[in-house]
């Protein structure tokens, strides 16, 4: 497990080099990030701890990036850990929040918190004790709510908060209480026991970088995220339901990963057959989508992996420039309505209990190989989740949908069970809370939505699907087809088996809520690190289209009306 702990180390150093290389006091950003005070070594506690007091509001929020903030971090870890009564007694936290300011927790994207908890739970050897913190300002707590997200079990167990110092301050022990928290440590001597420190251990710490590893295998081997070593090697993870590695957002970074052809036979045969994925096709378009996100400088950052540019190469079947239209859309949409696509944290209570209530429920795959969702709106709670709440809970598992090259390639077939669904759950939405979210997902969203069945639309709601429809494409509306029954559409249908059990079917609910669960979790970094991308609205030549009412093909409008008036 330790030679798994090293590894783990020496690759994380490798991948961020800008975070953990390098590692000079002298350096005149270090010295200032130290003179600010941020982090001080008190001395020991009764029980051989090092006791560390933080004052967050001592960094920088406006002149030093979280780079540099987390350079200074390693710098102090790097030399501690030199230290074997370290080692051996571990270290006891106090952060001090009082004082701090937004730009003290704005400047922290998702990746950035992701690549610092990492690092101190999952990489650097460091045994922590006890970690109180304290005075946490309400803007900040979504930060450090996320920050907190990517800790290993055993770390958070170890974090009490209070809402005041004065609460927190019985947990300095009196000989290493700070003069400014009404005890007789003078901060300034406790930096200089620091700073000498840091000049003693310098070329230890800069030697560090000789190190070398193997970075292309190792990277991959460390593809699991909020997993520490002892668990891979106590065989706790499942390599099936691993979670997946956090993509960056560098616009053009200096290597590409490559794209590899899906496992599966059918697929493949699919996407040669229905999107012309070739190769030689594919690496040309992903050469020319990766062009034209570098010199676009409308997109500041963007993902530019494989699996992400997938997305929209095989929703517009590898027409790249019409693929950087859709994805160019997708971020506007993003960026535009906050309250739909930001902060979607699957581990939040209230997602558990959306699952729970099987209002959205996975059905597999169907012979075809497209995967199949049931949505049975009786069962949403609409006194609790509003519109907004469907609408984070949807693009949830969309974004788990769309990381699955399969479900790319063979799209989706949505079943929507319309039985005993309440006047009040249409009267939720406006029409242009129906306008936006359709036009999102038919012009921004890569989806291939294969078929719409819908079972049980009741009378009331037949206005209500007519203008669904209007504001759906001729494409779309030809895919739709509506049911009297379940009867009905099970006798129409070939997903009898894929149904659950309460329709007939032979799947268990449990295990199809648990497989949502999974994926969802599986998912949660990469949905929250969505957040990173940023593109500016003003600079997009396509935005002034995005919001115009769409053409006036009629369609399908009357065939609810047709369907329920018959």
């Amino acid at each position: 497990m330790a030679c798994e702990a090293l590894e783990r180390y020496l690759t994380v150093r490798e991948l961020y080099p800008g975070w953990f290389k390098n590692l000079d006091c002298t350096e005149s950003t270090m010295k200032e990030v130290f003179h600010n005070g941020p982090f001080t070594l008190l001395g020991w506690d009764i029980d051989g701890r090092m006791v560390g007091l933080s004052r967050f509001s001592r960094f920088d929020g406006d002149k030093h990036s979280p780079a540099q903030d987390a350079r200074f971090m390693a710098l102090v870890m790097e030399t501690m850990l030199e230290c074997e009564e370290f080692q051996v007694g571990g270290c006891h936290i106090l952060l001090d929040f009082e004082g701090s300011t937004v730009s003290n927790f704005d400047k922290w994207s998702t990746t950035d918190l992701k690549i610092m908890m990492d690092a101190y739970s999952h990489t650097y050897p460091i045994r922590y004790e006890d970690i109180h913190s304290a005075g946490l300002p309400k803007y900040g707590n979504s930060v450090i709510d996320t920050f907190l997200s990517f800790a290993n079990p055993k770390m958070r167990e170890k974090i009490s908060c209070y809402s005041t110092v004065a609460e927190m301050e019985k947990h300095f022990e009196a000989p290493l209480k700070p003069a400014v928290y009404g005890g007789t440590v003078d901060l300034d001597q406790a930096n200089r026991v620091l700073w000498k420190l840091m000049e003693d251990q310098r070329e230890v710490v800069l030697g560090l970088d000789r190190m070398e590893i193997d970075v292309d295998y190792y990277s991959s081997r460390w593809n699991f995220e909020g997993t520490t070593p002892d668990e891979i090697a106590a065989g706790a993870i499942n390599m099936a339901t691993a979670p997946l590695r956090t993509p960056g957002v560098e616009k053009s970074p200096e290597k590409y990963d490559q794209y590899q052809p899906v496992s599966s036979a059918l697929h493949r045969q699919i996407a040669r057959d229905e999107l012309r994925e070739d190769p030689a096709i594919v690496e040309q378009a992903l050469q020319q989508m990766r062009d034209w996100i570098a010199k676009n400088p409308a997109l500041q950052t963007c993902r530019t992996d494989a699996n992400f540019l997938l997305r929209f190469l095989r929703v517009r079947k590898f027409a790249h420039m019409a693929a950087c239209e859709t994805l160019e859309r997708y971020l506007v949409s993003r960026q535009r309505f906050p309250a739909w696509y930001s902060k979607l944290d699957t581990a939040e209570p209230w997602v558990k209990d959306m699952i729970d209530s099987e209002f959205v429920v996975p059905l597999g795959r169907d012979e075809l190989g497209r995967i199949v969702y049931l949505v049975h709106y009786a069962n949403l709670d609409i006194d609790r989740f509003e519109v907004n709440d469907q609408i984070r809970f949807f693009t949830m598992v969309f974004e788990s949908i769309f990381e699955d090259e399969l479900n790319q390639i063979s799209g989706l077939v949505c079943v929507f069970d319309d039985t005993n669904i309440s006047m009040r759950a249409f009267a939720q939405w406006s029409l242009t809370d129906i306008k936006n979210y359709i036009d999102c997902v038919t012009k921004a969203l890569p989806l291939r939505v294969k078929e719409v069945h819908v079972v049980n639309l009741p009378l009331f709601g037949a206005t209500v699907g007519e203008w669904i429809m209007s504001c759906c494409s001729e494409k779309l509306r030809s895919r739709l087809k509506c049911y009297r029954s379940m009867d009905e559409f099970v006798a129409k249908c070939n997903l009898h088996s894929l149904l659950p059990k309460e329709y007939g079917g032979k799947q268990d609910a449990m295990d199809l809520k648990r497989q949502l669960k999974e994926s969802l979790d599986r998912c949660r970094n990469l949905i929250l690190a969505l957040d990173d991308m940023k593109v500016d609205e003003k600079r997009c030549l396509l935005v002034k289209n995005q919001t115009n009412p769409m053409g006036g093909d009629e369609g399908m409008i009357g065939s609810f009306r047709k369907l329920d008036v018959d």
